[in-house]
């Protein structure tokens, strides 16, 4: 919804769950109003076979809910919708260090979570240490982007939170990533929003 107004385009956003695009929609009632181009699809967004349709992709809050077996296919199939020149923002975050408490809570909430799921179905994937800021880099190189990874600079958040940045190059040979990591971290809250040519 942040996003939205700078928007001009198609806003496309994907979940599994029925539940939770019922409250999307009711976010963006108000672009709906403005924009016939909102759409919200109930999909496994690692299943999407699109192409070459978006200059942005938004990962925001839904990283832990990835399973590690499909990061690296969520990622290859991001940068396969992007067009050239295109940006995947993902927000995760670095490993706190072993003395941090918020390691330790993590560790046990994921470990919780797996005997869960050992147990009960569906299965319910959401695990904080799974699809981490240096994962999440190697991925991204690994699928072509041009990637930097930035700290989340606004009060209240942990300095641990990440946003990485892949920029798809525009071709194999040409291009730089157009933001040295200083000047991604001023503008990040721009970045997302740039409108591609």
């Amino acid at each position: 919804e942040s996003f939205a107004p700078l928007v001009n385009g198609r806003f496309v956003g994907v979940d599994m769950s029925g539940l939770m695009l019922r409250q999307a929609q009711k976010n963006l009632a108000s672009l709906s109003k403005r924009s016939p181009f909102v759409y919200l699809i109930e999909h496994d967004v690692c299943a999407l076979e699109l192409k070459d349709q978006f200059d942005l992709a938004l990962c925001f809050g839904a990283a832990g809910h990835i399973p590690k077996g499909k990061q690296k296919e969520f990622v290859d199939r991001t940068y396969n919708m992007l067009r050239s020149g295109g940006f995947f923002v993902l927000l995760t975050a670095e490993r706190p260090p072993w003395y941090s408490p918020a390691l330790w809570s993590a560790f046990f909430f994921d470990a919780a979570m797996r005997a869960r799921n050992s147990f009960f179905t569906p299965e319910f994937v959401m695990y904080y240490l799974a699809f981490l800021a240096p994962r999440a880099l190697s991925l991204f190189r690994e699928a072509g982007f041009r990637v930097v990874s930035v700290p989340v600079t606004r009060k209240g958040i942990p300095p641990s939170i990440r946003l990485v940045i892949g920029e798809k190059p525009k071709t194999l040979r040409q291009g730089l990533f157009c933001f040295t990591q200083r000047e991604a971290s001023e503008n990040a809250s721009v970045l997302v929003a740039v409108e591609r040519r």
